[in-house]
């Protein structure tokens, strides 16, 4: 049996119930925890569903800084803790095959993006557009957006 990421993150609850948040980062800021405590708090009071705050991180020491809890309130008694869920080169796969891009791919363009420094991510890349190729189109031009947002500025957007 295949997990997908979806099967890892999401299991317990429908597809449509999930608003997520998503920020790419390449360095760490105080403020940004109490930023991603108002996107939470908004698209939970706006949609009435729970939010999903995503965090991509293109190295392992930003990456481990923002998987930290953030609490905010009193010190005894926080009134929100905001926990994301933080992709970064230390807990994602590196993925250079076009089969095994294909076969998850969310985990491919996530992938290629928190390994874009790797000395394969050309490789990484070559593969997942290879597996874009293959999928659906309304998949293939989602993950194609995000893969490049999640590039930015760094070495493999060039590719």
């Amino acid at each position: 049996m295949n997990v997908t990421m979806r099967d890892r993150f999401c299991a317990d609850a429908p597809a449509y119930v999930h608003r997520m948040v998503s920020s790419s980062h390449e360095a760490m800021h105080r403020q940004k925890h109490s930023s991603w405590a108002y996107y939470v708090a908004y698209l939970s009071a706006e949609y009435r569903m729970p939010p999903l705050l995503l965090i991509v991180c293109q190295d392992e020491k930003t990456a481990r800084w923002a998987n930290k809890p953030y609490h905010l309130g009193a010190p005894l008694w926080p009134t929100l803790t905001v926990r994301p869920l933080v992709l970064g080169p230390h807990n994602m796969p590196v993925i250079t095959e076009v089969a095994a891009a294909a076969e998850d791919i969310p985990v491919a363009a996530f992938s290629a993006i928190t390994h874009s420094r790797h000395p394969q991510a050309d490789t990484m890349l070559r593969a997942l557009s290879d597996a874009l190729r293959k999928a659906d189109p309304d998949t293939a031009d989602i993950f194609k957006e995000i893969t490049e947002l999640g590039l930015g500025g760094s070495p493999a957007a060039g590719l």
